[in-house]
């Protein structure tokens, strides 16, 4: 398998070609404080259900993520990762550096000083920025007061100049909302997109606003202006010739060729009991992604992987919470458990309706440059049936490995639908395998 650049922060399921995952770990080693209460973090009601974590000694961490974990490297998360204790930092990273050659962590930005760019270089240590815009735009990322809120906005986005100018280019995420990605607001949003295009940041995760049943939930769009949002920056990116690579069009690029090796965890029929894309290792033990939980008690994660929810929404109809008759359903599988009907994991996204405008959208662009999408293919029924036969087993698989096997390997690289989804070229990325935005938009 090749392995591309760490993405910090972003949940990504790596798969080799059967599909076994190579999972994400992140170390939280202040639990999940924070030195901001940010109105839509999906941590809020564990915060109130568990008390502040207090400084342990980081080789109980260290110990732990030897003996549980499964990985090829870790990221240090929260909360607010910087609240560490700068020694434990570099004990972290120490170890990370000396075990794998880097390390990685996802910060809001605000504490970045300058005994942490020594440690970032000395570590080679990978910076997420989690941060929506300049201004205004940031306001959700609450700070206890408007003032302080725009003052810890202004710091983020200093250090986040500080950080390329260092020579250390981050990745972000940013969550988009009524602040930054409304018809009002969405002028402002794509010239600063232009503006981080310019610093050399290549590497954006848009995440949509999931609702918590919190204040910050009257801030998130509708399925309908979510789609309008994402085409609108593709198509502006297209024109502007933005040199950046946001998640959510390459792995749609992707999935759409069948490429499903590389992509984040909302599009791996992701388990939330025990999810495959990331391990959560603190105190307390071993958790899996947050995301799935909305009422504030976290769970360890359980010993077997199980994949009941994609088959189950497969067989469900959609005016039950289910995927029934959908022909995105093998790209798609219901999205991420945390963002189900109705704050239950149970059903399909929420945001169905946006990913099926946006798929209807990308596939039309595919077609446009003579590239026949999955979803389209005479063989869609018999990729399906695979797929499904591997979840109702137990065992995770790629439909790029149930292409590549239909037919007992009788379905080869002259045929021209494989020869489409570039499957000759094997695991080694090319042309616009992580380009995700030249070809189509």
């Amino acid at each position: 398998i090749h392995h591309p650049p760490i993405e910090v922060g972003v949940f990504l399921l790596l798969l080799d070609k059967k599909g076994e995952s190579l999972m994400t770990i992140e170390i939280r080693p202040v639990g999940i404080n924070c030195n901001l209460q940010c109105k839509y973090c999906y941590q809020w009601k564990m915060r109130e259900e568990s008390p502040a974590t207090k400084r342990k000694d980081p080789s109980k961490l260290i110990e732990k993520l030897e003996n549980t974990a499964s990985g090829d490297y870790f990221t240090l998360f929260g909360g607010e990762a910087l609240l560490t204790p700068i020694e434990d930092l570099e004990t972290y990273w120490k170890y990370g550096y000396e075990k794998y050659g880097q390390n990685g962590i996802q910060t809001n930005g605000v504490l970045i000083n300058d005994r942490h760019i020594e440690l970032f270089k000395k570590y080679n240590v990978h910076v997420g920025i989690s941060f929506d815009g300049t201004g205004s735009m940031n306001d959700l990322r609450w700070a206890g007061s408007l003032e302080k809120t725009r003052k810890c906005t202004e710091m983020t986005w200093n250090n986040v100049k500080r950080l390329v100018k260092e020579g250390i280019i981050p990745s972000m995420i940013i969550t988009l909302h009524e602040l930054n990605a409304s018809k009002k607001n969405i002028g402002k949003f794509k010239e600063w997109i232009k503006e981080i295009d310019s610093l050399g940041i290549w590497s954006i995760r848009l995440h949509i606003l999931e609702k918590e049943d919190c204040e910050a939930d009257k801030y998130a769009l509708s399925p309908k202006e979510y789609a309008e949002a994402f085409i609108d920056i593709a198509d502006f990116c297209s024109k502007e010739n933005i040199d950046i690579e946001f998640d959510v069009f390459h792995d749609i690029n992707s999935l759409l060729k069948g490429k499903d090796n590389y992509t984040t965890c909302m599009f791996n029929n992701c388990d939330p009991l025990n999810t495959a894309s990331v391990d959560s290792i603190d105190y307390d033990g071993v958790r899996g992604c947050g995301r799935p939980n909305k009422n504030g008690v976290d769970w360890n994660k359980c010993k077997t992987m199980g994949f009941e929810r994609s088959y189950m929404l497969y067989h469900i109809p959609q005016e039950n919470g289910g995927c029934k008759d959908c022909k995105y359903f093998i790209i798609c599988r219901g999205n991420c458990p945390g963002n189900g009907i109705d704050g239950d994991w149970r059903n399909r996204s929420e945001y169905c309706e946006m990913w099926k405008i946006l798929f209807d959208y990308f596939e039309k662009k595919h077609l446009e440059v003579g590239i026949v999408p999955i979803t389209m293919s005479p063989s869609l029924k018999r990729i399906e049936r695979a797929l499904l036969d591997s979840l109702r087993a137990g065992q995770r698989t790629t439909i790029e490995y149930i292409i590549n096997n239909l037919d007992n390997n009788t379905y080869s690289c002259n045929n021209e639908y494989i020869s489409h989804l570039d499957s000759c070229h094997g695991d080694v990325p090319h042309g616009d395998s992580y380009e995700n935005h030249n070809d189509f938009q």
